[in-house]
């Protein structure tokens, strides 16, 4: 469970490395210190230990509360508004990931999001890092996904494309490199399918080693994470 210091640190924006968002309006993902945000195909390995889920409130243009913790520490993310403090609250999801692909392989950077939209796109992968026994972490593009709703928003979406296990992210978790895995200098990243990502050296970034297993057949009969609120026009971009 959490304790004061986590408390403290989630307290903050959680934002590290490149700022990711969707726009639910008009569907575009963009980062915060590049107007071209990513392109179509660029990777980037879900770290499921770093989701933080939970509150957030906004007033006269700005930030009044945030009440988050991270959801591996037991901190639960709500369901329908009647989990939320007051009906002025929002939900409030983010994670860190990794680019493995493009020039900034190697990078960290943080999705966040403050709707039901992107509070289950986040869900979905979860529900199948579990059937994966918690071993290995999606890799996935950035898409979209429209929530059907009378406001035509659109909803972020992660597509999976790939696996990397997460052994192979010890140093990021803070966890045991195991011996027969350790790096010789530097880790390594999460590579594409067809290419490796060689080791950056910016120093802004950790790489972790990992050969993706190939792309796993999607299977359309899993069940959707069924939006509790679809009519509500709350997909608020920050």
């Amino acid at each position: 469970m959490s304790d004061a210091l986590d408390d403290f640190a989630d307290s903050g924006n959680g934002i590290l490395g490149t700022w990711i968002r969707e726009n639910g309006k008009t569907g575009d993902w963009t980062y915060a210190d590049d107007d071209m945000g990513p392109e179509p195909e660029e990777h980037f390995a879900f770290i499921v230990d770093t989701i933080l889920v939970g509150n957030i409130l906004f007033g006269d243009g700005k930030r009044l509360s945030r009440g988050v913790g991270r959801l591996l520490d037991g901190h639960k993310a709500p369901k329908s508004k009647a989990d939320l403090p007051s009906p002025d609250h929002k939900p409030s999801v983010s994670l860190q990931l990794v680019f493995v692909s493009g020039p900034r392989a190697g990078e960290l950077a943080t999705f966040s999001g403050v709707s039901w939209g992107a509070l289950f796109a986040v869900q979905k992968p979860v529900f199948l890092f579990r059937a994966k026994k918690r071993l290995h972490f999606p890799i996935v593009r950035l898409r979209t996904k429209p929530r059907g709703d009378i406001n035509n928003t659109i909803d972020p979406h992660f597509e999976i494309v790939g696996w990397a296990p997460r052994s192979n992210f010890a140093e990021l978790l803070g966890e045991d490199v195991p011996l027969m895995e350790a790096p010789a200098t530097a880790p390594r990243l999460p590579a594409p399918v067809t290419e490796s990502v060689p080791v950056t050296s910016s120093g802004r970034a950790h790489g972790y080693a990992a050969e993706f297993n190939p792309p796993p057949k999607p299977d359309d009969d899993l069940p959707e994470m069924i939006d509790a609120d679809p009519s509500d026009p709350d997909n608020i971009v920050f």
